[in-house]
C-alpha cells in the first residue's frame, strides 16, 4: 500500500470532521466538544486561506486514511494530526509524521506536537520519529529540530 501526502482541498472538509469528531478522537483531543459542521466549516475555511496554515490528507492508495496540519509560526511548526478511525492501528501514525517532514514548507527548522498523557499512540508515534519529549504537567510536548 502506498502512502502519501496531498494538499487538503475543500472537498476533504467533512471527512476531516468526521474523523475529529470521533469517540477516541475526541478523547485524545484537548477540545472533547462535537464539533458542528457550520463551526468545522468557518474553522476550516480560515485554516485554509491562511498561508501559515498547511492542511494534508494521507491517502493510502486511493483511500483516504487520516489528515496533518502544521502552523508556522517563525521557524516552529506546530503539528496536529488524526488518523481516520478505520485506519488506526496500521502504523499510519509513525507515517503520517515521517511524510510530513518531507513536505515542510521553507523556513520550517522545529516541529512541535502537543498530546495529553492518555494519548500513548500518539507519543509513541512522535518518539519513534525521534522527538524529545517534555511534561508540562498534563500536557506532553514534543520537538524535533529538522534542520
Amino acid at each position: 500500500m502506498e502512502l502519501s501526502l496531498r494538499a487538503a482541498t475543500m472537498e476533504d472538509a467533512m471527512d476531516i470532521m468526521r474523523w475529529r469528531n470521533d469517540e477516541q478522537s475526541r478523547a485524545n483531543s484537548f477540545s472533547k466538544n462535537i464539533i458542528r459542521i457550520p463551526e468545522h466549516l468557518e474553522w476550516y475555511k480560515k485554516k485554509m486561506a491562511d498561508e501559515n496554515c498547511h492542511l494534508f490528507i494521507l491517502t493510502a492508495g486511493s483511500e483516504k486514511a487520516g489528515y496533518i496540519r502544521i502552523d508556522v509560526t517563525g521557524d516552529f511548526g506546530e503539528i496536529s494530526y488524526i488518523i481516520a478511525p478505520e485506519k488506526r492501528g496500521q502504523g499510519l501514525g509513525k507515517e503520517i509524521l515521517a511524510l510530513l517532514e518531507k513536505s515542510l514548507p521553507d523556513g520550517v527548522n522545529a516541529l512541535i506536537g502537543f498530546t495529553l498523557p492518555q494519548n500513548e499512540g500518539s507519543g509513541k508515534c512522535f518518539e519513534y520519529n525521534g522527538y524529545s519529549k517534555f511534561v508540562a504537567g498534563d500536557i506532553f510536548c514534543f520537538v524535533k529540530r529538522i534542520r
